[in-house]
């Protein structure tokens, strides 16, 4: 779960419902840190910020979360969504 070309809103979707995988996906990224030359890994490509910090798993969440270029939080999408989130109605 979770691939490493997700979007926005796949990754808040994965927060919400599966708060247990963006733990797991932490956990990799703190073993790989571990034994980096750069001592820092991350699951997700940045290719805005390259050669900066590299973001790890939580920074990509709390952007998520966001709006308008990561710069204000989206009030209108705060709320957990209690609907279908299959483009093909498939969810039970």
């Amino acid at each position: 779960m979770a691939c490493i070309n997700a979007s926005k809103s796949e990754i808040k979707a994965i927060d919400e419902r599966f708060p247990e995988h963006i733990d797991k996906i932490e956990e990799w990224e703190r073993l790989v840190s571990l034994t980096s030359k750069r001592q820092a890994a991350s699951f997700f490509p940045d290719t805005k910020r390259a050669g900066m910090a590299v973001p790890n798993i939580r920074a990509k969440v709390e952007w998520a979360k966001t709006a308008y270029g990561g710069r204000q939080y989206d009030l209108l999408g705060a709320a957990p969504s209690t609907a279908c989130s299959s483009s093909y109605g498939l969810c039970e």
